[in-house]
């Protein structure tokens, strides 16, 4: 239910054009706030994250090898680089950055490297989780 009130609500400016994706968007998102807490990460966070990173799609790959909707960079974040659980490695990470940070901090530092207070990506990652808890309100 999550992830189909958070589809429906960060896909309105081109509903028809994602609708055509919604089953496997909706797949992966599920994935990611299934796994979330058992790193310490908020569902909501981490499917906020994700949009963000890759509009909930395994298959995207960043320009310096990120991989996957958490666009991973797997020389940091695998512990075997041909044989890794994307997903897993980003919310391990991005657990151990919230445990040690504030969520704003923590967001940074999982998009830079850096131990930034703010950043512009923290504040988009932010704006989408409102959207996120603004439908889950109205919802109910």
């Amino acid at each position: 239910m999550l992830c189909e009130l958070a589809f429906a609500a960060l896909t309105t400016e081109a509903p028809d054009w994602y609708e055509r994706y919604r089953e496997p968007m909706v797949e992966v998102c599920e994935d990611i706030a299934e796994r979330a807490e058992d790193h310490g990460v908020p569902p909501r966070l981490a499917i906020a994250l994700a949009w963000n990173e890759s509009r909930w799609r395994n298959d995207v790959q960043g320009s310096v090898g990120e991989q996957g909707a958490l666009q991973v960079t797997p020389r940091y974040h695998c512990d075997d680089v041909n044989d890794c659980d994307y997903v897993e490695a980003g919310l391990r990470s991005l657990g151990r950055f919230i445990s040690d940070n504030d969520t704003p901090t923590a967001l940074c530092i999982y998009n830079t490297g850096r131990d930034w207070s703010w950043c512009s990506y923290a504040e988009r990652v932010l704006r989408t989780l409102e959207v996120i808890d603004r439908a889950m309100a109205i919802e109910g």
